[in-house]
């Protein structure tokens, strides 16, 4: 019996295209009707971007008559995959579709940092369907947890009124 997402969120497709969320679906939508309309160009979806190559060193292996060297890798490359990308006016814009539990993913948190100190790129986080095109709007606040009742303290039995009066 599989896992579901940690997030809870539910696959989805849409014109024989999965998405990851509802609300990824949702924008695609939103997105592709822009780029119809003539408001943004070039939509493309899971874009690659590299935040750290991948770390090699060389190696010298002895052969009977020679030496050969080969490359070996150390570590893999570090990678961000967006849910869009879109050029609006002069500028290309990549957005990222986050619900109030994944925008504080430590993960997630980390790669958009160093994809803004590496590579220069600013992500446009989008919380609704329908946000305006590359705006950076903050996020929403996150529903605050109920204050637990403190449980009643339970009565002295010699506070009972009349019993030593």
């Amino acid at each position: 019996m599989g896992f579901g997402n940690k997030f809870f969120a539910h696959k989805v497709e849409y014109n024989g295209i999965k998405f990851d969320s509802t609300l990824e679906r949702d924008r695609y939508i939103f997105l592709s009707n822009a780029e119809e309309r003539g408001l943004i160009k070039n939509l493309r979806r899971q874009v690659e971007y590299i935040i750290i190559p991948k770390q090699t060193h060389v190696v010298s292996i002895q052969l009977k008559t020679k030496i050969r060297y080969e490359e070996r890798v150390l570590e893999s490359e570090a990678k961000y995959t967006a849910d869009f990308t879109y050029i609006l006016g002069d500028r290309t814009v990549v957005e990222d579709t986050k619900s109030a539990y994944t925008r504080k993913e430590q993960d997630y948190v980390l790669r958009r940092k160093l994809l803004l100190y590496h590579n220069h790129i600013r992500l446009v986080e989008v919380y609704e369907a329908d946000a305006p095109l590359g705006e950076y709007l903050p996020p929403p606040p996150l529903k605050k947890k109920k204050a637990k009742k403190e449980p009643e303290k339970p009565k002295d039995r010699f506070e009972s009124p009349g019993l030593f009066e």
